[in-house]
């Protein structure tokens, strides 16, 4: 299932288009998908969604409705875990924070022209909350979600994994 969509601008200029757009890739997709699937899937199996951390750290103005349908995401994981528990099935979601992605530079660039800054101001910015003092490649968030369907994960249901180098550590 894809990460999501975006549309970085100041809460003033978003527009329920945006909203409709937004939350209609990032939660609504997830949760019919996560219905379908379940009904399909075997006992026993495995679902992972993929949120954010922004579902948990709305740090930045310019991706509000973003947030909220991660956070979504987030809620809906928690309910399909909850409803396919007595078939065995785990539901569990990743939350990505800053990974190498096209999505991650189209919105750096845009809040940074919205802040007044550059990308890479920006970007420095925001890595310096990272505890781990770097972002991740993809694949890392694969491999978070490889273990998270496999039997490793086994006792875990309705769980957020934060793969983020250590910045939502709570």
């Amino acid at each position: 299932m894809a990460h999501g969509i975006v549309r970085p601008k100041p809460i003033a200029e978003t527009t329920e288009d945006d909203w409709e757009a937004i939350v209609g890739v990032n939660a609504k997709a997830v949760y019919f998908v996560c219905q379908a699937f379940g009904g399909l899937l075997r006992d026993d199996g495995a679902i992972v969604t993929v949120s954010s951390i922004s579902a948990r750290n709305a740090a930045s103005q310019e991706q509000s409705v973003y947030c909220a349908s991660k956070a979504a995401v987030s809620s809906i994981t928690r309910s399909f875990a909850y409803a396919y528990a007595p078939r065995g099935i785990r539901v569990n979601a990743v939350l990505p924070g800053i990974v190498d992605t096209p999505m991650q530079e189209r919105f750096l660039a845009a809040a940074a022209a919205a802040r007044g800054t550059t990308a890479d101001e920006l970007g420095a910015a925001r890595l310096s909350g990272v505890p781990l003092g770097r972002t991740s490649p993809p694949e890392e968030c694969a491999e978070t979600i490889v273990w998270l369907l496999s039997p490793a994960a086994g006792y875990l249901t309705g769980q957020q994994i934060a793969a983020d180098g250590g910045l939502t550590m709570v």
